[in-house]
């Protein structure tokens, strides 16, 4: 029944976009109608779905209609027989004395009339209607079904095949939204905190295994900790609390690895001073689209292989954001990597001429003194 709900909204909208004009009328195949009235004649059956909208549907006696009635803003007067379902949006159902439904009906806005001698093999619902006195606080509770029911049958056919386009369809909107949040936060932080997001994209230039390490090692710490805390109740408010921060900790990380990608496409396309705002939100986006390999992990087979791939950068470039945001304190302290080891007795790597006390300009003097006290040493 809840599929069934999300079909037919979905089913109006796909037909509004995709048919440009309604179908030659005929018992020959599905048929969708608009702003016109729509009658099976007797002993004839329509082989497939039928969608009206603005418009009455009429079945006479003995005709059939191999699929389902979907009528927008009309009524439904059945005499014959439906072998799928039937969904109606502000109208009426009128079921006659000969009239055989094989499935539900879901109306929304009208009422239902069925004959004596009718014949409805499903439910009939209104999803809008108020539920019962006494559902949710009932004094006993229901009695446990004998046996659990039966899975409703696979889809298959077209119901199949518009499961399919409802589910890709409502990836790319949350996919949508979900960048345009992303990139409404990645703007923000540019304009707002740009010395902590350029620290923490510091810390991810100069030390990227580094970063690497520290966010693996405290995504993995994190984990086993808060699991443990959890099972205490009385601390469970602790790894909640972590993981907030930690979230924040690689968001903040997220977008400073995005304005390293956003500057160096801005750089590709020959601005070599990009703005900070705009190279930020471009990278973000690119990083995340890379990260999720949308419309791309749909293609059989290599599409798999894509998207795998993609999660797996996703996570190391995650990790990384937070080990940097973490070393550098939230992009608060400038990322100062340990003096390489240069041994006893040897200067460090960056002494100039002044630690030693000499004086380029009197190079050639100093020269003159080392020869003549090598000469003397050897005589």
């Amino acid at each position: 029944m809840i599929r069934k709900l999300i079909i037919l909204p979905v089913l109006i909208i796909l037909s509004l976009v995709l048919v440009p004009a309604a179908l030659a009328q005929g018992p020959e195949g599905g048929q969708v109608v608009f702003g016109q009235n729509y009658t099976l004649a007797a002993e004839k059956t329509l082989n497939g779905d039928l969608v009206v909208f603005g418009g009455n549907v009429d079945t006479r006696p003995s005709s059939t209609v191999r699929g389902d009635v979907v009528v927008f803003g009309g009524n439904i007067s059945i005499d014959g027989t439906v072998e799928g379902e039937i969904a109606v949006i502000g109208g009426n159902v009128n079921l006659g004395e000969t009239a055989r439904v094989e499935g539900n009906i879901i109306y929304i806005g009208g009422q239902v009339s069925i004959a004596e001698g009718a014949e409805v093999k499903g439910t009939v619902t209104n999803p809008l209607a108020p539920p019962p006195e006494g559902t949710f606080f009932a004094s006993t509770p229901p009695p446990f079904p004998e046996s659990p029911p039966e899975p409703p049958p696979p889809l298959s056919g077209f119901a199949a095949v518009l499961d399919r386009a409802i589910s890709m369809v409502a990836s790319l909107v949350w996919g949508v939204v979900m960048l345009v949040g992303l990139a409404a936060i990645s703007g923000l932080a540019a304009a707002f905190l740009p010395e902590q997001v350029g620290a923490v994209g510091e810390a991810v230039a100069r030390a990227p295994v580094l970063s690497f390490g520290v966010g693996l090692l405290t995504a993995v710490v994190s984990t086993v900790v808060g699991i443990v805390l959890l099972l205490t109740i009385c601390l469970a408010f602790i790894p909640a609390l972590a993981w907030m921060v930690l979230a924040v900790a690689m968001l903040l990380g997220w977008i400073a690895i995005g304005q390293i990608i956003g500057d160096r496409l801005l750089e590709a396309m020959g601005q070599p001073y990009p703005n900070l705002v705009v190279s930020t939100v471009l990278g973000v986006l690119t990083l995340t689209l890379a990260a999720n390999m949308p419309v791309v992990s749909w293609i059989p087979c290599i599409g798999f292989l894509l998207g795998l791939a993609g999660k797996l950068f996703g996570l190391v470039a995650g990790l990384t954001g937070l080990g940097a945001a973490l070393l550098t304190r939230f992009g608060t302290r400038p990322y100062a990597p340990q003096p390489a080891f240069t041994g006893p007795g040897r200067p460090p790597a960056d002494f100039d001429d002044e630690d030693l006390g000499i004086n380029p300009a009197s190079e050639e003097e100093l020269n003159s003194r080392i020869k003549s006290a090598l000469d003397e040493e050897s005589e």
